[in-house]
């Protein structure tokens, strides 16, 4: 009986045992998830990048209002990339100065035809084509489209084609007054100065676009008593006078009629150049002048 007792005591003793045991062993898995709920659980690198680009997202879509350091990163952000895609804030620091874009190329050719009058346009227009393909051949529509005016500029500035074309037969006249004045301050004496013209219209008959003489020309193409005759005459006048006051000068017996010849042997070198293609026609005028320079003074 008393083994019997002892057995049932130990029995008993080694349940409470294992029932404390498996209560202890309860408590401490109840102590470790309770832990586990409490620490976040770790998130592999990628879905926490994916993570991190969505609160971008967020962040990028709208400010949080704050008054921290954070929060001031956040709008002074928000306000650049207004600046950037809006006007210039008005400022009167260098940041907020911006320089005017650089003109483009037809901004630039637009503020050099605005600084150029619509006379000088039609003027190098009327140069160009009535010198090279006649007075008469070009219609005044082509002159108004090469200057790039409208057509009451035309008839506003000079009234008709014809007063055109003699404004066009004066610029002529001008610019050869300019070669020849050029020409006579190389030399020092008036035989040096005749002579010396002939030597001009040599530089000028070699020269790509000469067509001859554009009086000659545009009196071809026109009625007598017309503004082409009127600035023909004009500058026959001008160019007779020129070798008449110089033969004058070097003291020819008869300086009207040395300057009447002479100024036959210039119209002459005109046309043999223009005709002939042929540049040394002003050489050989240059000696034929010489020669009726030395019979007439001496």
């Amino acid at each position: 009986m008393a083994i019997k007792a002892n057995t049932k005591t130990a029995t008993r003793a080694s349940g409470e045992v294992g029932l404390t045991a498996t209560k202890r062993a309860t408590k401490s898995r109840s102590r470790t998830n309770a832990k586990s709920a409490a620490t976040p659980r770790s998130t592999p690198a990628g879905l926490r990048d994916t993570g991190s680009t969505h609160t971008a997202s967020r962040d990028a879509g709208s400010t949080p209002m704050s008054t921290g350091k954070a929060g001031s990163t956040h709008a002074a952000s928000r306000d650049a990339g207004l600046r950037d895609a809006g006007s210039t804030p008005i400022s009167a620091g260098k940041a907020g100065s911006r320089k005017a874009p650089a003109a483009t190329g037809s901004a630039k050719a637009a503020a050099l035809a605005s600084k150029t009058s619509a006379r000088e346009r039609l003027l190098d227009a009327a140069n160009e084509l009535f010198y090279d393909e006649g007075v008469q051949t070009v219609g005044i529509d082509r002159v108004i489209e090469q200057a790039g005016v409208a057509k009451a500029s035309l008839y506003n500035t000079f009234g008709s084609k014809e007063q055109l074309v003699y404004a066009y037969l004066q610029s002529r006249h001008e610019s050869t007054k300019n070669r020849i004045t050029r020409a006579l301050q190389n030399f020092d004496n008036p035989r040096d100065k005749l002579l010396g013209i002939f030597e001009s219209q040599h530089k000028l008959f070699k020269q790509p676009k000469f067509h001859g003489c554009a009086f000659m020309s545009a009196s071809a193409e026109s009625r007598p008593g017309g503004a082409v005759e009127e600035a023909s005459d004009e500058y026959r006048e001008w160019m007779r006078s020129v070798f008449t006051d110089l033969a004058a000068e070097a003291g020819a017996a008869d300086p009207q009629l040395l300057g009447r010849q002479l100024h036959l042997l210039y119209d002459g070198s005109i046309l043999s150049a223009r005709m002939d293609r042929d540049p040394s026609a002003a050489l050989v005028a240059r000696q034929a002048a010489a020669a009726l320079l030395d019979a007439s003074i001496s």
